[in-house]
This record gives structure tokens, C-alpha cells and sequence, in this order.
């Protein structure tokens, strides 16, 4: 059962860094979430449950090690602000504007008098020594990459909900 847990883990490691991959191509965003809460399972420590929802179409097209950082980011916040017991959801697929991707948390929330900071590199609300200030910063740049917007709203009954919104068909430039 070990070696099987660790041929999972080393398959997911591989889908997460993509490295053969600086080009844009079609992945499935479901396996760059399940790759993402794997290398992150160690973090959920049997106290935050997380749920999924892959929605259609599960194909985009992206720059696939980017976005998978991106999500990284945004899952490892959330798993960071839930300071004992919570929840984190989230749930991918298109909808009218484009093609969306959610991460919900019901961890402590941002408080509004830093809200408009915290896409600012180096800027964090951690306790020092445990956060870089990086994380959004390279999340924000690399959605912007991809000619997408990065949103970070107050979630409803509590906690944060970061909202990634891509063009379903873009005009990208190469490179």
C-alpha cells in the first residue's frame, strides 16, 4: 500500500510540474486540482475536509505548469487561513463570461483595511517567517498571463473565495 501511495504521489508531482511543458497546450483542470491537493495533503492533517467539483468542459487551454502554480497558491492560502477545524471547496467549469475556477476556505478571511494590498509582492498578513508575500503577486501575474482575472472575495458566512476567470478561446500571443 506504501509503494502504491508513493507511485500516486510521484504521477501527481510530475502533472503538477509539467517541466517538458513551457508551451500552451489543453490539460485537464481536474487532474491539475488532484495533482495540487495531493503534493497539499499532508497540510489538511485530518482536520480541513475538502471537496471537488469539476464542472464542463474540462479541457483548457493554458500554460499548464503555471496554472497549476497559480492553484497551488491559492489552495496552500486557504489552507493557511483555517487556523483549527474548516472546510475548503473547490470547483472548476465554464459559465457564461468564461471558464472559471473557485477555491472557497472557511478560514479567518482578509480584513478589509488590507484588501487592496494583497496582490503586492512581499506583502503578507502571515506571522513572520511563515509566509513569503509571493503567493498572490505570482498567482495575480500568472492569470494575467493568461488574460484572465484573479478575484479574492469575503465569502459568504465567513472565510475567503478566490475566483480565477479565463477566456475559454483566447487570442494569446506566443511565448
Amino acid at each position: 500500500m506504501g509503494m502504491e501511495r508513493i507511485r500516486d504521489l510521484v504521477v501527481k508531482l510530475r502533472v503538477f510540474s509539467r517541466l517538458d511543458e513551457g508551451e500552451r497546450k489543453e490539460v485537464r483542470i481536474s487532474e491539475c486540482v488532484e495533482s495540487v491537493l495531493t503534493i497539499l495533503q499532508h497540510k489538511f492533517d485530518g482536520r480541513i475536509e475538502v471537496t471537488t467539483h469539476f464542472g464542463h468542459p474540462d479541457l483548457v487551454d493554458c500554460y499548464p505548469s503555471l496554472l497549476n502554480q497559480a492553484i497551488m497558491n491559492l489552495v496552500a492560502n486557504a489552507i493557511d487561513a483555517i487556523e483549527d477545524r474548516g472546510e475548503i471547496s473547490i470547483s472548476t467549469g465554464a459559465d457564461a463570461d468564461g471558464y472559471v475556477i473557485m477555491v472557497a476556505d472557511t478560514g479567518r478571511g482578509i480584513p478589509p483595511e488590507v484588501r487592496d494590498r494583497i496582490f503586492e509582492p512581499f506583502f503578507t498578513t502571515k506571522p513572520v517567517g511563515q509566509g513569503t508575500g509571493l503567493g498572490l503577486s505570482i498567482s495575480y501575474s500568472i492569470v494575467e498571463r493568461h488574460q484572465g482575472v484573479l478575484e479574492i472575495l469575503p465569502r459568504t458566512g465567513g472565510g475567503t473565495l478566490a475566483v480565477i476567470r479565463l477566456p475559454l478561446e483566447s487570442s494569446h500571443p506566443s511565448g
